[in-house]
């Protein structure tokens, strides 16, 4: 068949390239029957050529091609979202323990390091962590469902 000819070079599993032969089809058969019907109501003609059915396979190919550019595009900015929320999870645990660790701040009597970091809830921090969190959930669910479409 010439869909599978034209498909053997694409990425797919023998399934999805099966479905994908039949759609072709379909969809170039119903062209020629609306094509048909279209000449019988208006008298004017469409043609429907073999070069129409091996465009038709070539723009899936393109389209295939552009939206998997697009998913492999947001899955890096995905993975790399994850890795700035990891390396700030690191900053504020650092912070974190630097703040609870060290002398009272309040007092003027006690001496200041040299570098000091802004004294925060913790339930500032807490919240903020658990947002970026349902974010990075959020993101996470969304690649994958179009991962595995």
């Amino acid at each position: 068949m010439v869909a599978n000819k034209f498909l053997e070079e694409v990425e797919l599993e023998e399934q999805v390239r099966a479905e994908t032969v039949v759609m072709c089809k379909h969809f170039h058969e119903s062209v020629r029957l609306m094509s048909e019907q279209y000449y019988a109501e208006l008298l004017r003609h469409n043609y429907v050529t073999p070069t129409s059915y091996l465009e038709l396979i070539l723009t899936f190919k393109k389209l295939l091609a552009l939206k998997r550019d697009h998913i492999q595009t947001m899955r890096n900015r995905y993975v790399a979202g994850l890795e700035k929320l990891q390396f700030a999870a690191s900053q504020v645990h650092s912070a974190s323990l630097l703040i609870h660790t060290s002398p009272d701040w309040r007092n003027p009597s006690l001496p200041r390091p040299r570098y000091t970091l802004p004294v925060c809830s913790g339930g500032i921090i807490i919240t903020t962590l658990c947002l970026f969190a349902l974010g990075a959930f959020m993101i996470h669910s969304f690649i994958r469902s179009l991962m595995f479409v």
